[in-house]
C-alpha cells in the first residue's frame, strides 16, 4: 500500500479541519501522536457511548465557542488507537475500513449541499493510563480537503493513518523504550513546573524507586556535555540521565542471572540462550534463531551487549505466554465446533451495571474487537419506528436500534479473528417483529450468514475451518408452538429486583469531597439498589498535556504569602542580610523569597559569592486574560513556585544596572524563615511521638474518611516522618523522605511538612482522595473514649464511602431524619453492623429533590421491609393485539416458519419443554446435534458437578452458561468460569465490562490460539470414554522465582515504595487442590531486583518450596499474577494458560483491570516445570 514510509509524509503534514482554518490534525513522528489542535474548542474527551460535538453542526459549535478556552489540542497514542469509524450523509457509524460501503453512499451523496459531511471520521483510543471506564474515549474530526479529487485524498490519508498505526504497534523492544522515554520527557516537559531537578527526580522516584538520589541526579545533569553547553535538559540529557540509573539496576541483574558467562567483549550468542532456556539444549537453535530475529542481528553474529541481552529478556519476544501462540493459531480448526471453548459476552450491549447504565452499540464493537466469538442481543418491538431494538427487560438501561448493531456486528466480525461469530438472541418480539427482524439478518449480513446447513445428511457441527467469517444464529424455534411472543431460553428477569416496583433519582452525600453525587435508585423486595448515574467524562485539562501534575497548579497561599519556608512576609532588604548573616552554614545560592516595604512587589534575595547579599525584583505582568505571569529574566513562569524550582535547576544572569555582561546564578539551599518550626509544632495533625500502632488507633476509632495525621518514623532510611491517613476502613501509611533541604512525598519536592499538608488538602494524595480533617490528639481520643464508656451512643453516624453501585439488605437498614429543622427532603440510611471495631454507626446521607418524594421513598422502604412480600409469579408479556383469528394464526405462523429456517446449527432448546430436571436427563432428552442449552451459572454450578454427565452431552452439544441475575451479579460481577470450562461447556459467557478477576481469566485464555476467540478444548474432553473410571488429566509441577520488576505504575498513588506479586494457579477442578496454589513475592521500588539478602535465612532455606505450585489439570488451570502496593493498590495483571507457558527466564507483561496492555510494565520470572 506505502512504500519507504511514504505514508509518514502524509500524517505528518498539517491536514486542516472543519469548523475553523486554524484546526489541524497532523502526527508527530518521533513520539508517533496523532494531534489534533482546536484553538477555541475545548478538548472532550468521552466515553463512546454518548455522543462527541460535532465539528459539523455549526450553531452548535459556535454557541458553545464563546465559554471554552482557546488553544487546546487532543493527543492520541498511535498504537492505542483502537477503531476509526466514517460518518458521511447517509449512513453513520460504520467502520472506516468499509470502502466500498463508503464509497457508495459518496456516489450517493454526490449532490448534497453540505458535502463535508463526507469526510468526517470518529477515532477511539485509550488512555495510556489504567482506565476506570470500560467505552473508550473518542474524538471527531473532519478533514478540509479540496480538488478533483475529493475522495481519492482522504481515503489516502485514512490509509495512511492505519499503516502509522500498524508500525507503532509492531515496534521492538529498544524502539518502544525510546519511544516511551521521549513521551515520558515530553509529558514532563509539559507540566506546570517544567524540566527541573526537583521534576526530574520526582519522576525517577516515581519510575524507578530511587530515594534519596536528587544530589546525584543534579551532578549527572550538570556533568552532561549538553547541558553544559546549552543549559538545558534536551531529551537527550533526559535519556542519559535515564539510562546511567537503570544501566546500573540491569547490571545487578546481569550479574545475578549471567555473571559466568559474561566476558570482555559481550556474551556468547549460544550460551546466552542456553541461560534464557534454563539448559533445555533442544530448544536452544529455535531460541537463537528468535534473538537474531528480535534484534535485528545478522546471521552470522555471534555475541551480544549487555544491553542487547536486556532489550531481549524483557521483550515480548521472551514472553513466558508462547508469542507463536498469541500471534498464529497453533490448534487443530478442523475439529467440529463444539469442540471448542469460545470466547463469549453476556448482555454485550451494556457499559456497566444490569440495571441503571446505557447500552451502546460501541460495546459491541469493543468485545469483537477482543475476540469475543459468541455476542448477546436481547431485542424488543420498537417503541417508536417500525424495526426491533435491543433493552434490558425491566430495567432503565436505553434501547438503540437493532440495525445499528448488526451493521457493527458485519463491520467488525472479523478484524480480528475470521473464525464464526455466534449470535446468541434473547427473543422477546412478536411474530410480525421476528419476520422483520429475520429480513435485517438477511439485508445486513449478506452471505456471511448461515441460513442453510452447509451439507446435507450432517451428523455433527461443521468446523471452523467449513464456518470462517460466517455468521451463525442462536435461538429458539417458535413455529408449531405458543404464537405469543415469548423470551428466549437466556431471560434474565427476576422479579426480586426488577425495577417495576419502585425506582428514581437520589443524592448521595460525599464524605470525602464535600459534595453530593447522584444516583438512581431501585427497590427490590428485600433490598435498595443503588448506581451512580452515567455521564460522559469530561477531561477537563488539555489531552497533549499528559504530565503526571495537574495544569492548574494552584498557589500555596496563607494568610500573609507563600506558605513555603522560604517565603519570609514583608521584611526589608537589611533584615534579609541580618537572617543570611546569622547564619555561617549557608552556601553561595542560599535564598529566599520576601515581600518588599517600598515596593509592592515580591524579591528574591541570594547569597552570591564575596558574601554578598543581594536581591532581584521578580516582576509580574498580566495577559489579556488576567493571568499573572512572574519573571525575573526574560523567561516567564505562572507562579513564584515554579520560579525558584527553574533556578534551583537552571543558570541566570546577574547584569549590573547599565550592562549586558554578568554572572551566571543558581539558587541552592532555601533560607527557612523564622518560627517556622513553632508553625508546625501548632498543627494539629502534627503528632511526632506517635507511634505507627497508636496512629491506627487513634484514626480507626475517629473513623471518618481522609482523617490524617503525620508522625515521625522509626528506624527508616532517609525516611523522617510519614503521613498517616484513613480511608475506607483501613489506616494507609505514606512515606515522607528527605531529599537534601528538602521532603518528598508521592514523587514530589516540598520544602515542608506544612506544604505537603497544604498541598494535598487541594490535590488526590491517592485513589483521587485529598486530606480532609486533621486529628485530633491522641490524648484528648483517650479521654473521649472514657467519656464515651461512661454516657453510652454517640449518635454521629460515620458516612461510607461511594461506589459506582451499592446494595443495601433490608435487615441492616435504619431510616432516621439528620435534622429536625430540614425541609424533609434529607434522610439518614443507617446500616446496622455486628463490627466490634466499628464504635459508631455507618451510613449514608440521602437527599431527594422534594420532601414529597423523600417520603414516597420512606414508605415504601417501611412497607416493603417490614414483612417479606409474597413470591409474585413471572407474568408472561402479552401480545398487542388478540391473535385469535384463524387469518391472523396463519400469519403468524408464516413469519415465525421464515424466521426458524435461520435458525440453523444453534437451535435453543428450553429444559422445561424438554422435563429436564438433572444433567442425566440431557443425554435422554435432547438428541439433534444441532440443539443446545442455556444455563445460568447457579444452575450451571449443579449440572457441572456431575461432570461425567456434562462432558458427555457437550461432546456432541453446545452448552451456554451465563450470569445468574441476584443481588450481588446485578453490578455486571462475573462468575467463575473455570468449573464450566473443565465440564466442557464451549460458550461461558461473562460481561466483559466488568473489570473483575473472570475476565481476566478469560482475557488470558483466549489470548492463545492466535487471539481466534476458539481453543481447542483437551483430549481428555474430546475423546472422553465413560467407561473409564477415572476422567485423566495431565498434571504439572511449576517452579517460579520472580527476579525483577520493571515500571510498576498505580493510578492510586504516584510513588511505590514495595510491590507484592502474587502468583496463583487458579483451576476448576473438583480434586482437592494441592496446598502450594499460591505464592508472594515482595520487591522493594517500582523498579526492582528480588534480593534474597532481604530475607531471613529460614526464608532463604524455604526458597525452593516457597517457589512450587502445582496443578492437577495443566491443559485448563491458568497462572495468575497480580501486582499491588504495600497498600493493595492495584497495579497490573497477567493471566497464561498453563498450556502456552513457557519454562526459562522469561517476561511478563502486564495489564490494566480492562485488560488493556500497561506500557513498559512487565515482570521477569524464572520459570521451571515439567508435567505428570
Amino acid at each position: 500500500m506505502f512504500d519507504n514510509f511514504q505514508y509518514w509524509d502524509i500524517l505528518q503534514e498539517k491536514s486542516e479541519l472543519f469548523p475553523e482554518r486554524s484546526s489541524y490534525v497532523q502526527c508527530d513522528r518521533r513520539q508517533q501522536i496523532l494531534i489534533v489542535h482546536h484553538p477555541s474548542l475545548k478538548a472532550t474527551s468521552m466515553s463512546s457511548a454518548s455522543s462527541t460535538l460535532s465539528l459539523s453542526d455549526h450553531s452548535s459549535t459556535m454557541s458553545r465557542q464563546s465559554t471554552q478556552p482557546t488553544g487546546v489540542s487532543t493527543a492520541l497514542y498511535l498504537e492505542r488507537i483502537q477503531y476509526i469509524q466514517r460518518i458521511d450523509g447517509i449512513s453513520t457509524g460504520r467502520s472506516a475500513r468499509n470502502q466500498e460501503s463508503i464509497r457508495l453512499n459518496y456516489q450517493l451523496a454526490q449532490n448534497s449541499r453540505n458535502r463535508q459531511h463526507q469526510k468526517r471520521l470518529e477515532i477511539f483510543y485509550c488512555d495510556d493510563r489504567s482506565h476506570s471506564e470500560y467505552l473508550y474515549k473518542s474524538v471527531t474530526i473532519q478533514l478540509r480537503k479540496f480538488g478533483t479529487k475529493i475522495y481519492d485524498e482522504f481515503d489516502e490519508w485514512v490509509d495512511a493513518l492505519y499503516a502509522g498505526i500498524h508500525e507503532a504497534k509492531n515496534l521492538n523492544e529498544a524502539a518502544k523504550r525510546n519511544r516511551w522515554l521521549l513521551r515520558q520527557y515530553e509529558r514532563l516537559k509539559a507540566s506546570s513546573g517544567g524540566l527541573t531537578f526537583d521534576s526530574i527526580n520526582g519522576w525517577l522516584n516515581s519510575h524507578l524507586g530511587l530515594v534519596g538520589a536528587k544530589g546525584n541526579v543534579e551532578r549527572s545533569i550538570k556533568q552532561n556535555e549538553i547541558f553544559r553547553q546549552t543549559n538545558e535538559i534536551t531529551d537527550s540529557v533526559f535519556n542519559d540521565l535515564y539510562y546511567s540509573f537503570i544501566n546500573n539496576q540491569q547490571k545487578i541483574l546481569t550479574r545475578t542471572l549471567m555473571s559466568d558467562i559474561i566476558d570482555d567483549s559481550g556474551i556468547s550468542l549460544n550460551n546466552f540462550a542456553l541461560r534464557v532456556t534454563n539448559n533445555q539444549k533442544d530448544v536452544v537453535s529455535q531460541e537463537t534463531d528468535q534473538i537474531k530475529s528480535s534484534l535485528h542481528l545478522n546471521t552470522d553474529q555471534s555475541e551480544i551487549s549487555l544491553r542487547q541481552s536486556m532489550n531481549y529478556l524483557w521483550s515480548d519476544a521472551n514472553s513466558a505466554f508462547d508469542p507463536k501462540s498469541r500471534s498464529i493459531c497453533v490448534d487443530d480448526m478442523d475439529q467440529q465446533l463444539n469442540y471448542y471453548w469460545i470466547s463469549s459476552s453476556h448482555n454485550t450491549y451494556l457499559a456497566k451495571t444490569q440495571m441503571f447504565n446505557p447500552s451502546s452499540v460501541h460495546c459491541y464493537i469493543q468485545a469483537l474487537l477482543k475476540g469475543c466469538r459468541c455476542i448477546e442481543i436481547d431485542v424488543f418491538d420498537p417503541r417508536t419506528g417500525t424495526e426491533p431494538e435491543i433493552t434490558h427487560k425491566g430495567t432503565r438501561i436505553k434501547t438503540i436500534p437493532l440495525r445499528s448493531v448488526l451493521e457493527a456486528i458485519i463491520d467488525y466480525s472479523f478484524v480480528t479473528s475470521e473464525y464464526p461469530v455466534i449470535v446468541s438472541i434473547e427473543n422477546h418480539c412478536s411474530p410480525q417483529q421476528r419476520s422483520v427482524m429475520g429480513r435485517m439478518f438477511i439485508e445486513i449480513f449478506g452471505e456471511s450468514l448461515i441460513q442453510v446447513p452447509l451439507s446435507q445428511n450432517e451428523t455433527e457441527l461443521p468446523s471452523p475451518n467449513k464456518l470462517k467469517r460466517k455468521i451463525l444464529l442462536k435461538d429458539s424455534k417458535l413455529s408449531n408452538g405458543s404464537l405469543s411472543p415469548q423470551p428466549s431460553l437466556d431471560g434474565d428477569e427476576q422479579p426480586g429486583i426488577s425495577a417495576s416496583h419502585l425506582e428514581g433519582h437520589v443524592q448521595l452525600y460525599n464524605a470525602t469531597k464535600k459534595n453530593w453525587v447522584d444516583y438512581n435508585y431501585t427497590i427490590g423486595n428485600d433490598s435498595i439498589y443503588l448506581a451512580q448515574m452515567y455521564e460522559p467524562r469530561n477531561q477537563e485539562k488539555n489531552d497533549y498535556d499528559l504530565s503526571d501534575e495537574e495544569t492548574d497548579q494552584k498557589k500555596d497561599i496563607s494568610k500573609d504569602g507563600f506558605i513555603q519556608i522560604w517565603y519570609h512576609g514583608t521584611i526589608s532588604h537589611e533584615e534579609a542580610k541580618r537572617i543570611f548573616f546569622a547564619n555561617d552554614g549557608y552556601e553561595v545560592g542560599a535564598f529566599l523569597i520576601r515581600k518588599s516595604q517600598n515596593k509592592n512587589c515580591y524579591c528574591l534575595t541570594y547569597l552570591a559569592p564575596n558574601s554578598l547579599v543581594k536581591s532581584i525584583e521578580i516582576r509580574e505582568t498580566r495577559t489579556d486574560d488576567g493571568k499573572c505571569l512572574y519573571s525575573i529574566t526574560d523567561k516567564v513562569f505562572d507562579s513564584i513556585p515554579d520560579l525558584v524550582a527553574s533556578y534551583r535547576t537552571f543558570n541566570f544572569a546577574e547584569t549590573k544596572s547599565g550592562s549586558t555582561e554578568g554572572n551566571c546564578v543558581q539558587l541552592g539551599r532555601p533560607v527557612p524563615r523564622e518560627k517556622w518550626c513553632q508553625e508546625l509544632k501548632s498543627k494539629k495533625w502534627y503528632q511526632p511521638d506517635l507511634t505507627r500502632k497508636q496512629a491506627e488507633e487513634l484514626l480507626r476509632g475517629i473513623g471518618e474518611e481522609m482523617t490524617f495525621l503525620i508522625r515521625k518514623s522509626s528506624n527508616r532510611i532517609r525516611q523522617d516522618y510519614t503521613l498517616s491517613v484513613y480511608s475506607n476502613g483501613n489506616v494507609r501509611h505514606s512515606p515522607i523522605y528527605t531529599e537534601g533541604h528538602d521532603l518528598m512525598l508521592q514523587a514530589k519536592t516540598f520544602t515542608s511538612l506544612i506544604e505537603i499538608v497544604d498541598y494535598y488538602s487541594h490535590k488526590p494524595v491517592f485513589n483521587d482522595l485529598t486530606l480532609q480533617t486533621p486529628a485530633k490528639l491522641y490524648a484528648d481520643f483517650l479521654h473521649e473514649r472514657r467519656q464515651y464508656a461512661t454516657h453510652g451512643d454517640n449518635k454521629h453516624i460515620i458516612f461510607q464511602p461511594l461506589e459506582s453501585a451499592i446494595a443495601l439488605q433490608a435487615d441492616q437498614i435504619r431510616i432516621r431524619n439528620p435534622d429536625d429543622h430540614s425541609d424533609g427532603s434529607t434522610i439518614q440510611i443507617e446500616l446496622n453492623t455486628i463490627d466490634d471495631e466499628k464504635t459508631k454507626p455507618y451510613g449514608y446521607l440521602m437527599k431527594f429533590n422534594s420532601s414529597k418524594e423523600c417520603q414516597v421513598f420512606v414508605t415504601k422502604i417501611t412497607s416493603a421491609f417490614s414483612i417479606v412480600p409474597p413470591k409474585l409469579p413471572i407474568v408472561r408479556p402479552k401480545p398487542s393485539r388478540p391473535i385469535n383469528s384463524p387469518s391472523t394464526n396463519e400469519k403468524a405462523e408464516r413469519y415465525l416458519a421464515d424466521y426458524d429456517k435461520l435458525i440453523v446449527y444453534c437451535q435453543g432448546v428450553k429444559l422445561r419443554d424438554r422435563h429436564v430436571e438433572r444433567p442425566q436427563d440431557l443425554l435422554d432428552k435432547i438428541k439433534l446435534f444441532t440443539e443446545m442449552i442455556s444455563l445460568n451459572s447457579a444452575k450451571g454450578l449443579t449440572f457441572c458437578s456431575e461432570i461425567r454427565t456434562m462432558i458427555l452431552f457437550n461432546q456432541n452439544h453446545f452448552t451456554r452458561i451465563y450470569p445468574d441475575l441476584n443481588k450481588k451479579s446485578w453490578t455486571s460481577r462475573n462468575f467463575d468460569p473455570m468449573i464450566h470450562w473443565v465440564a466442557g461447556c464451549q460458550m461461558v459467557a461473562l460481561n466483559f465490562q466488568m473489570p473483575d478477576q473472570p475476565m481476566h481469566l478469560n482475557a488470558g485464555r483466549f489470548a492463545a490460539n492466535g487471539g481466534s476467540g476458539y481453543i481447542l478444548m483437551p483430549d481428555y474432553i474430546r475423546s472422553f470414554d465413560n467407561n473409564r473410571p477415572e476422567i485423566c488429566t495431565i498434571s504439572m509441577l511449576l517452579k517460579i522465582r520472580v527476579v525483577a520488576v520493571r515500571h510498576i505504575r498505580s493510578d492510586q498513588v504516584k510513588s511505590i515504595s514495595k510491590v507484592q506479586i502474587r502468583i496463583t494457579i487458579i483451576t476448576g477442578s473438583k480434586k482437592r487442590p494441592y496446598e502450594n496454589q499460591n505464592l508472594t513475592t515482595i520487591i522493594n521500588g517500582p523498579c526492582g531486583i528480588w534480593d534474597s539478602k532481604q530475607s531471613s535465612s529460614k526464608q532463604s532455606d524455604q526458597l525452593l518450596t516457597q517457589n512450587s505450585l502445582q496443578s492437577s489439570n495443566k491443559d485448563v488451570d491458568i497462572l495468575y499474577f497480580e501486582v499491588v502496593t504495600d497498600n493493595e493498590e492495584f497495579c497490573g495483571q497477567s493471566t497464561i494458560p498453563l498450556s502456552s507457558l513457557r519454562s526459562g527466564i522469561r517476561s511478563v507483561q502486564l495489564y490494566d483491570k480492562f485488560n488493556e496492555r500497561l506500557d513498559m510494565s512487565a515482570l521477569l520470572v524464572d520459570i521451571n516445570f515439567q508435567t505428570v
